[in-house]
């Protein structure tokens, strides 16, 4: 998870439906610019508070493959209505 995340990204396309293709940058938190290749939704789960794995579906994620690692947007997962 990332505070700072405007957007939901992986490094993974693997999982990704829905996909459509995106030729726009994506700048991170280093100010590298990396390159945005697909977007599209990706359904996955996290751990609750309380230990239980709850299923979340995130739509508009951004595929960049140079990613070392994933980066959830708390920010947009709140206003889906997820509470952590």
């Amino acid at each position: 998870m990332d505070s700072g995340a405007s957007v939901d990204m992986t490094s993974s396309a693997d999982g990704l439906v829905k996909t459509f293709e995106c030729n726009s940058p994506v700048t991170v938190g280093n100010g590298k610019t990396l390159d945005c290749k697909k977007i599209g939704r990706k359904i996955g789960f996290v751990q609750t508070k309380n230990g239980e794995s709850t299923k979340i579906t995130l739509d508009e994620v951004k595929y960049v493959a140079e990613l070392l690692c994933n980066l959830l947007s708390i920010t947009k997962v709140m206003q889906r209505g997820f509470v952590f």
